[in-house]
């Protein structure tokens, strides 16, 4: 494994850009699923981008085009051949009762089929077969748009996200997409970089294939983490890669300047759909994970309200909704019941939300990031060893705690040390914060040098280099 950020040994840089037009860049991000994580990665990717000298043209491939150009005032294009379906808010959608079967008779063609050994097989493989070639026609026409789109970019960066992953979609999700725009990168004759990336799970053989395939047609690779950084070696990828921090550091660190907390504190729940079935493709209909962690949940936060803090609930992916909904259900009656919901739009809201509270009990990998780029104290409920690393990385592996194996007591008892060391805590996380923003430029460098273009001048201009002094 290797630390840093030194690329491995590849051709000469490509040289400067030519005279007569702005070099372009093409940035590949799953963002447009409401999702403020990723759009977080997003933000930070193209402020460092363009703060590259000459400044270049920024293409972005989007899993929402139209969201993405709305949201971030570019214009975006698909990432995938099929737009992007935006489910509305689950708290919003009834659970109808299945309307009643009519009863079946003995004639028609579904009786039929079960009358013919392997008729039924046949009739699936059909319908399977059908998708296929709807898919491939798709694709085709795809590929030729997205590589006349490509053509004289410079480089192209898979940016930040867990891209490679088949958690949502197998092989044919995340892993494939990720093998596509590689491959359509280098046929444009532009360098291929991961920056940031993160890995996992890869359950089947043919997703880490397709990841092995994509590491190897790229001239740069950072890991957002340790164990992504193995998981891509134990899926047979031997180049040279790199740990970095996730791409969400690249925002400007936002220490509050407010008073350290002395009495009932501000406190944010922010949730994550943790074996949630109407989330999660791998979790079974009557999940009583999904259950247990909505009531530790609702333990907490009235824990909290009884002992006079002030408690919200924050979103920062649509589907946190219905978690918070269940939640607020199971508090009826209590002094928690009236805590406010908060569901931020945009990446700059949910960070004044962050920053604003004294402190932060949070389950998804990036409120914990968030709460730590605002310097905020924060208790981390872990569903994936990423976030266990992130917070030992700051030196608050202590209040890092397994989703599926803690309790209500053992999360109140963390808190009360946090809030205990409220000062200490807070004035070590912004050096904290400052370091890791520092680590994750340098990285944007070396992708800068690859292509033929230059970082310090134009980080000077922006303030995005951390201060003397601050880590």
């Amino acid at each position: 494994m290797h630390e840093g950020t030194a690329p491995p040994s590849q051709p000469a840089s490509p040289g400067p850009p030519k005279p007569g037009g702005a070099v372009r860049i093409a940035l590949v991000s799953h963002v447009g699923t409401t999702n403020l994580g990723d759009e977080a990665i997003l933000s930070a990717a193209m402020g460092m981008v363009r703060a590259w000298t000459p400044a270049p043209e920024v293409l972005v491939f989007s899993v929402n085009a139209a969201d993405s150009t709305q949201r971030h005032a570019i214009v975006a294009h698909p990432v995938r051949p099929r737009p992007a379906r935006v489910p509305a808010p689950a708290s919003a959608v009834a659970v109808a009762e299945p309307a009643p079967r009519p009863a079946r008779g003995g004639a028609g063609l579904g009786a039929l089929l079960r009358a013919i050994p392997g008729a039924r097989s046949a009739v699936h493989a059909l319908r399977e077969g059908g998708a296929a070639v709807r898919a491939v026609l798709l694709e085709i026409p795809f590929l030729f748009r997205s590589w006349r789109r490509l053509r004289g970019t410079r480089l192209v960066i898979i940016a930040g996200s867990n891209q490679l992953g088949d958690w949502f979609g197998g092989p044919w999700g995340f892993p494939y997409t990720v093998l596509r725009w590689c491959a359509l990168g280098r046929a444009a004759g532009a360098r291929v970089v991961f920056l940031g990336v993160g890995a996992g799970p890869i359950d089947a053989r043919l997703s880490g294939r397709f990841c092995r395939w994509a590491l190897n047609l790229a001239a740069y690779v950072s890991l957002r983490d340790r164990g992504s950084q193995a998981l891509v070696e134990a899926c047979g990828f031997r180049g040279v890669s790199v740990v970095a921090p996730d791409l969400a550091f690249g925002l400007r660190p936002n220490p509050a300047s407010r008073p350290y907390c002395t009495g009932p504190a501000r406190v944010v729940v922010n949730v994550f759909p943790y074996k949630d079935p109407a989330y999660d493709p791998l979790v079974p209909a009557a999940s009583e994970a999904f259950g247990r962690y909505v009531a530790m949940i609702a333990e907490v936060a009235a824990g909290l309200a009884g002992l006079g803090h002030r408690v919200s609930f924050v979103c920062s992916q649509r589907a946190d909704r219905r978690v918070i909904d269940a939640v607020l259900e199971r508090l009826r009656g209590t002094q928690a019941a009236s805590a406010p919901v908060q569901e931020p739009q945009t990446v700059a809201e949910i960070r004044q939300l962050l920053a604003e509270a004294d402190f932060v009990v949070a389950s998804r990998f990036h409120g914990v990031l968030l709460s730590l780029l605002a310097a905020q104290p924060v208790v981390a409920l872990c569903y994936q060893e990423k976030t266990r690393e992130l917070m030992e990385s700051v030196e608050m592996g202590r209040f890092a705690l397994d989703i599926g194996a803690t309790d209500a007591a053992t999360i109140l008892a963390r808190f009360g040390e946090l809030a205990a060391q409220h000062a200490r805590l807070r004035e070590k996380l912004g050096a904290h914060a400052f370091r890791l923003h520092s680590r994750c430029i340098e990285q944007f460098g070396v992708a800068a040098s690859l292509a033929g273009l230059s970082t310090a001048a134009a980080r000077e201009r922006t303030g995005q280099i951390a201060p003397q002094g601050r880590g």
